[in-house]
């Protein structure tokens, strides 16, 4: 492994953590959050886990169960996706790219002793399962293109556990009911923690912001214990309700923006530092993550081959992914948190390479015009050659909606 690339990887997390630490002074809990970002990047490179995972589409219960290290690796370093250049297509996109540079790192050591599990949401991430086959085991799971198909969500159940088999016979051991009931009860209990936190989060701005609920909602995945985890997100929860809420303070509102589309992983937090330093809110972000984070469904059923297939139909209905035709639960989440938020503005994110998330663009467009809330589609990559290019362009959007929100505050 290069020196050079652990140097400029290290720098690259150190300094989005120096940044998120110099935001959260106040709050004494977020250094168990920022102390879980350093360490994870570390463990990226130095543990050698029996199974990685390449997305977040698989259920999670079945993976705790199996009661084995697991590691996600799902993007966001602008150093790993630099090491991948050579070896992909000039314009596929930085989250695939930054995943390759990662797996290709001595540090993982890839053999066929382990086994990366890929949900194909994408055709870069199809690509991606084929170079990757030669060199360790890979399992690729296909999400159907429709949630509306009969037969493509049965094959999707199929496939779970097909995936069950494969990991039990690699991992020489079985899920059982009780591995897998506790499984579901310490991911649902984390999850409402998260949970509160968000409704938590809507009346403390004044000490904990966007880029901040993204590294907490970011941290779920480098966290081996989900119990350990949900009473950290609680202790903060508790320890925000000590300041006052963000009413009760005479400030000038600030633009309150939903930030949407392409995901947005840590390191690589260019974007919402920038928003932050152009003094708007993200007041809520609707990415893989935190899709992933909302608890919705409780079983109906015990018995544990029900058990399997609820959770597969599940992580199916939950689902956002840019791979299906039709997104409706992606437009149910928008009016959800517009209700809570009253979003003055959306950022709509768009990862160069990504076209599977502009193709939501026009249906947005639309579907934010009838809401009468102005839409900024912002194509970037993970590089920051652009950054002033960008700041020009939101701080055009911002005079607009501030403009906005002031001849709206006259006519109230």
């Amino acid at each position: 492994m290069k020196g050079n690339f652990l140097d400029l990887y290290d720098k690259e997390w150190s300094d989005s953590i120096n940044m998120i630490n110099k935001k959260s002074k106040t709050l004494k809990e977020m250094a168990y959050f920022t102390k879980l970002a350093q360490e994870h990047a570390q463990a990226l490179l130095e543990k050698e886990p029996k199974v990685i995972i390449l997305g977040l589409d698989f259920p999670e219960e079945i993976l705790l169960a199996l009661e084995k290290e697991h590691v996600y690796v799902i993007g966001g370093s602008l150093i790993s996706s630099n090491e991948a250049d050579n070896m992909v297509p000039r314009d596929t996109d930085a989250v695939t790219k930054s995943i390759l540079g990662i797996l290709l790192q001595k540090g993982m050591d890839l053999d066929k002793n382990q086994v990366v599990l890929i949900p194909i949401v994408c055709d870069s991430m199809r690509k991606l399962s084929n170079m990757l086959n030669d060199k360790m085991r890979v399992i690729p799971i296909e999400l159907p293109s429709t949630k509306n198909s009969i037969s493509l969500c049965k094959r999707w159940e199929q496939q779970v556990e097909e995936v069950i088999a494969l990991l039990e016979k690699h991992l020489k051991r079985k899920i059982t009911k009780s591995k897998l009931l506790k499984a579901i009860t310490s991911i649902k209990n984390a999850k409402n923690a998260y949970q509160k936190l968000e409704n938590t989060y809507k009346k403390y701005r004044s000490v904990f912001n966007g880029s901040m609920l993204m590294l907490v909602a970011n941290s779920y995945f480098w966290e081996s214990s989900k119990d350990i985890w949900a009473n950290h997100v609680q202790a903060l929860a508790k320890e925000m309700k000590g300041f006052e809420k963000l009413d009760e303070i005479r400030i000038n509102r600030k633009p309150q923006l939903l930030l949407i589309g392409s995901p947005i992983y840590f390191p690589n937090y260019k974007i919402p530092f920038l928003l932050e330093e152009l003094e708007m809110d993200i007041a809520a972000t609707i990415n893989p993550i935190t899709n992933f984070l909302q608890e919705r469904k409780s079983l109906a059923n015990n018995k544990f081959h029900q058990m399997i297939h609820e959770l597969s139909k599940k992580a199916l209905s939950n689902g956002i992914s840019p791979s299906f035709v039709e997104n409706e639960g992606l437009y149910k989440r928008t009016l959800e948190l517009n209700k809570k938020f009253q979003f003055d503005g959306v950022i709509f994110h768009v990862l160069k390479g990504q076209i599977e998330y502009d193709f939501e663009l026009r249906k947005f467009e639309a579907f934010f015009e009838q809401l009468q809330i102005p839409i900024f589609r912002l194509e970037t990559d993970y590089n920051y050659q652009d950054i002033e290019q960008l700041r020009i362009r939101l701080e055009a959007f911002n005079e607009m909606i501030t403009q906005k929100i002031m001849v709206e505050g006259r006519s109230a």
